[in-house]
């Protein structure tokens, strides 16, 4: 039914009640169920702010302007509402232009639902109604009806429907319903219905839909991607079932199956409380079949798995308590052998897990740490597993704060601090094919178990004003349960055996250093250059290291002394040490200008630009050592360009020459050679981090989406593309020197190793984003017979390649890695929405395709 544009009362008694005559701030009622009994369990109110028609003989009130009546938790909004007394129905139209165009449509709320439409008739006693040309958000979907009737128990039944995620008064996309029923926070079910692209029909169509219509989680299947593996066959990835546990976690059972016999299963878990804690678990096996059973020698069977979790704590719910977990451990070639592994994983060569809790004790120096951990390697099938390691700390504390304030030593001690920590700590380390239960006895007597207390004392002051004094003193002390006892008996071979016993060892130092900072300024009379600033902060130390041997011995059947350490099986490893005093001598400077800033209003005011950041240089003179005193050179330096390009450098030398072993002897090279020094090793590294400016506005997408949907959206699909930014460019630039000794040749050899890396993206046409990450490795070109020829695909590093679309509510991805173990592509097209995020086109497989198109 639709409501005329306006209102005619003929042959009745009226009462017409201008916007002037009426408190606009206050609203009409009609009586109350205390007052009246109208059959209605809430006050209708009633309001409209140009003027009222109340038609007293037919019972009608009829508003116009920025109408409303509400009633309960409804509400109907409209330019014109005519509301009847005799069956509570309101009648609304919403604001037409002089063409007869609706330009603002009437609104009805009930609850959290609200529906914009052409026009509408609801009665509020029976809670049925009848709208024309509907619009209505359904949790993340819009639902645009011809007709649509709703029923007393809130079901909505639709004609010539529309069901899209795209927010567009015409969308992009649309699954055209011929006839649906709505069902508030459950379904829509539907009759026939087909997909359109705008006003374009598509050939896929169902006998029936069903579509979720939930505001929180729901069941539902998730469907998989699918491809060409190569050697595995054909495929289907991510094949799953999703699964909503209560308010806080949600699981999801996914499967990989491919056409030759491989397959993998995995669960996904995630849980997450609002300001308690968030975390993800993540469990995966794999069999992977590679070649023909009828073939034995080409056939082979692996299984592999992957275990995967990580947990985070919100620092508001236990400010004084932390727990956090990241875990990753499975067999080694679990990312190898997996086509669905990403290309981080697949280059990865280690896998690290770290379980850590940790307590700070307020009021009190005190805190400490539990940690539980794992490193593997995937090339040597290496594990190494802590179980647990704690450590208490005790920060710096003054000594003045025990003694009293009449104490004469009380000025004294309060420079002097003392800090300290003990550690203590259990970890085994063997080849990852030793880890099973039925060797638990064996792993315990490989483990690695002890204590360390570590402890210092220091203080500092000045002398003159000018140079900055500190002296330190410094001790530990390590405890085992186990040591090492070798033993030789003639005619046997020698026998380290592992004894469970206590040992114990000590060690310590001291040291005092002198520090200055001096300053020279040289001023300009005329150019941008105002003035140039040089920083020398030189520093100089004596450091003394006792003498200490913690090693054992035993005479071999050749009547040779062969010495060991009895805490090689120990957690802590004492050091055994000539006896040294040292003198320690180091320079760092800084490099500075004062230049006019242009971009400031007025024209004398200056910044700052840094020329050089630092620059270090360090060695130390053994004053015990009888050979041999000067310790080898270490210089360093960094600094940044314009605050674009970042440069550092470092390097090693020595001062003594080798023998025909290539072992250094004690003799200068100012003896030998006539120079100086010889350089050990040097790294030289530039960087830089090119973008360009952002646009005013971000794209359409990020426009419309919460910072929460897009660090959701972020997370499910690892990384976004920020096409705010038309392009950006990182480049990274390292090359290292080393100086070897070349026995055969009996002289030192230059060996040189360099590389690039870059990557970036570049947004075109406003919504397409192109991303690369590559890099080149430089360390195997002959520069003595260099040629074109050498750039060839073996020195380029991991490459990928990527293209972002940006189409609204669909988004197209594609990835490309066109050479390498990894060779391989992938695109797809699919919703944005999460509700209907599985609905996608994906297509997955190896450059081997015979449709893939060069």
């Amino acid at each position: 039914m639709v409501v005329p544009a306006h209102a005619q009362i003929a042959d009745s008694l009226s009462i017409i009640l201008p916007s002037d005559s009426i408190n606009v701030n206050n609203t009409d009622t009609i009586a109350t169920p205390e007052e009246d009994d109208f059959g209605l369990d809430n006050v209708v109110d009633y309001f409209g702010k140009d003027s009222t028609v109340v038609d007293i003989v037919n019972e009608r009130i009829m508003m116009y302007g920025e109408a409303w009546v509400k009633y309960g938790g409804m509400e109907v909004k409209s330019d014109y509402i005519d509301f009847s007394m005799r069956d509570f129905t309101a009648k609304a139209i919403g604001k037409r232009d002089s063409t007869g165009k609706v330009i603002e449509k009437a609104v009805f709320t009930e609850s959290d639902m609200k529906f914009e439409e052409d026009s509408l008739m609801y009665n509020f006693k029976t809670k049925r109604g009848i709208s024309y040309g509907v619009f209505t958000m359904e949790s993340d979907a819009y639902l645009h009806s011809a007709v649509s009737k709703k029923a007393a128990n809130d079901w909505i039944s639709l004609k010539n429907g529309k069901f899209t995620t795209c927010d567009k008064p015409n969308p992009h996309y649309h699954f055209h319903l011929t006839k649906a029923m709505a069902i508030p926070n459950d379904r829509i079910v539907s009759g026939p219905l087909y997909l359109k692209f705008r006003k374009i029909p598509t050939p896929l169509a169902l006998p029936f839909g069903f579509f979720p219509n939930k505001k929180g989680s729901t069941h539902g299947i998730l469907l998989p991607g699918y491809g060409n593996g190569g050697t595995k066959g054909y495929f289907l990835q991510n094949l799953g079932y999703y699964i909503p546990l209560g308010q806080y976690m949600d699981t999801k059972l996914m499967a990989d199956l491919y056409s030759r016999g491989s397959w993998s299963v995995r669960n996904v878990t995630r849980y997450v409380k609002l300001y308690k804690y968030n975390g993800n678990f993540d469990i995966s096996r794999t069999v992977n079949v590679d070649g023909m059973r009828e073939i034995e020698s080409s056939y082979s069977k692996s299984t592999n798995f992957n275990i995967r979790w990580s947990h985070n704590q919100d620092p508001k719910a236990k400010p004084n308590t932390t727990f956090s977990a990241s875990v990753n451990l499975g067999s080694s070639q679990n990312f190898r052998n997996n086509l669905n592994s990403s290309q981080t994983n697949f280059l990865s060569s280690t896998f690290q897990s770290q379980i850590a809790w940790a307590k700070d004790f307020p009021d009190t120096p005190f805190n400490m740490g539990v940690n539980l951990g794992h490193t593997q390697n995937t090339q040597t099938r290496q594990v190494d597993i802590t179980l647990p390691s704690m450590t208490v700390n005790m920060r710096r504390i003054t000594l003045g704060k025990f003694v009293s304030s009449t104490s004469p030593f009380k000025r004294t001690l309060e420079n002097v601090g003392v800090q300290g920590s003990a550690n203590i700590s259990n970890r085994v380390s063997a080849h990852e094919s030793f880890y099973g239960f039925d060797r638990i006895n064996a792993l315990n007597r490989m483990s690695r178990n002890g204590v360390q207390l570590q402890g210092s004392a220091s203080t500092s002051g000045t002398v003159f004003n000018v140079v900055t004094t500190t002296v330190s003193a410094r001790g530990s002390y390590i405890g085992s349960l186990k040591h090492i006892k070798a033993n030789y008996i003639e005619g046997a071979t020698p026998v380290r055996d592992t004894v469970f016993g206590y040992i114990d060892a000590f060690n310590y130092s001291a040291n005092t250093d002198f520090n200055l900072r001096a300053y020279g300024m040289y001023s300009f009379r005329k150019g941008n250059v105002k003035a140039i600033r040089h920083v020398v902060m030189p520093s100089g130390g004596i450091s003394y290291t006792p003498y200490t041997n913690y090693r054992d011995s035993y005479i071999n059947e050749n009547g040779t002394l062969v010495q060991y350490s009895p805490f090689d099986i120990a957690a802590y490893i004492p050091q055994s040490n000539i006896q040294g005093l040292n003198a320690n001598i180091s320079v760092r400077q800084s490099l500075e200008a004062k230049v006019r800033d242009k971009t400031a209003a007025k024209s004398n005011a200056t910044k700052k630009v840094m020329l050089i950041d630092n620059w270090n240089m360090a060695t130390s003179y053994n004053m015990f050592a009888d050979s041999m005193n000067w310790s080898g050179l270490t210089m360093g330096a960094s600094t940044s360009l314009m605050n674009k390009v970042n440069i550092s450098y470092n390097s090693n030398y020595s001062f003594y020459d080798r023998d025909s072993t290539g072992r250094e002897i004690n003799r200068f090279l100012t003896d030998t050679q006539n120079k100086l020094m010889r350089m050990r090793a040097t790294t030289l590294s530039f960087s830089f981090n090119l973008k360009s400016k952002e646009r005013n506005k971000l794209n359409r997408a990020d426009q419309e989406r919460t910072k929460e949907e897009h660090d959701l959206l972020a997370e499910s699909k690892g990384a976004l593309v920020d096409l705010s930014v038309p392009w950006n460019l990182a480049v990274s630039y390292s090359m290292g020197f080393n100086n070897n000794f070349d026995r055969v040749q009996k002289r030192d050899t230059l060996a040189i190793r360099q590389g690039i890396m870059f990557n970036g993206s570049l947004t075109l046409f406003k919504y397409w984003a192109f991303t690369f990450n590559s890099g080149y490795d430089m360390s195997s070109l002959d520069y003595n017979n260099f040629s074109m020829k050498q750039f060839g695909a073996r020195n380029i590093t991991p490459t990928t390649l990527g293209l972002t679309w940006d189409l609204h509510c669909w988004e197209f991805t594609a990835s490309y890695v066109p050479f390498g173990m990894r060779k391989s592509y992938m695109f797809q097209i699919n919703i944005k929405s999460a509700m209907l995020q599985d609905l996608k086109f994906q297509r997955r497989g190896n450059l081997g395709d015979s449709d893939l198109l060069y």
